[in-house]
């Protein structure tokens, strides 16, 4: 019975180290534990450690949980098959905290409208563009993850990590717990390898024109000792 209850936990441990990679400053939900798909063509990978950590939001609401799961879900399939505009427009809706595309054949512009992207480019990626996510409740996901080559700030990608926070943060601010994790997270890609000891942060705003990420988040990245245009 000792033996049976032994190899029952085995597995259980095995399931959860397969769903969620630990570490000791972070825990990183893989791939596999938020059900991604894979990427519609070859990865390409960077050599050596990326000089910059370029910061995001998603903008939407925030999520924590199971939430944040069917939300980068949503994201990755977003960044792979709508990004091209469908005769000029796509417009993108949360139904049930599920993201979904209404593709339309004309719009008619009776005042101008801030509708804002994060992303700029107007192309399917092969992948969610982002190297890490970031639940407001503090949870990470990963994105395309450490030493590939991103589809997140134009110009940067294959020499930087593109973290995003899951929310919109242009009034408000991520929770401490968001903001810890993902300052862990950047530690963690020191330790790694993946990101220089000399790396600078910068925001969505610094390399491409937007206001990602966010007013409230921008000036806290600021305050961080790494930060530099």
């Amino acid at each position: 019975m000792v033996g049976r209850f032994k190899t029952a936990t085995a597995v259980v441990l095995l399931v959860v180290h397969l769903c969620v990679l630990s570490t000791q400053a972070v825990q990183i939900v893989s791939r596999s534990g938020w059900g991604a798909r894979a990427p519609s063509s070859k990865r390409q990978y960077i050599s050596g450690p990326v000089p910059y950590v370029v910061i995001h939001h998603t903008t939407g609401p925030t999520c924590t949980g199971e939430t944040c799961k069917r939300m980068v879900r949503g994201f990755q399939n977003y960044h792979m098959n709508t990004r091209e505009f469908h005769l000029g427009f796509a417009i993108l809706l949360l139904f049930n905290l599920e993201i979904k595309l209404i593709n339309v054949s004309f719009l008619v512009w009776f005042r101008t409208l801030n509708f804002e992207r994060c992303v700029s480019s107007a192309e399917k990626w092969s992948d969610i563009g982002y190297s890490f996510l970031v639940g407001n409740d503090g949870k990470i996901y990963e994105g395309r993850g450490w030493g590939v080559v991103g589809a997140h700030a134009k110009g940067v990608n294959s020499r930087s990590v593109g973290i995003a926070f899951i929310g919109d943060f242009t009034k408000s601010q991520p929770s401490s717990a968001a903001i810890s994790s993902a300052r862990n997270l950047i530690e963690e890609g020191v330790k790694r390898g993946k990101i220089s000891k000399n790396y600078r942060i910068r925001g969505h705003r610094d390399v491409n024109s937007t206001t990602c990420p966010g007013a409230r988040l921008y000036a806290i990245i600021k305050q961080w000792p790494k930060y530099g245009r």
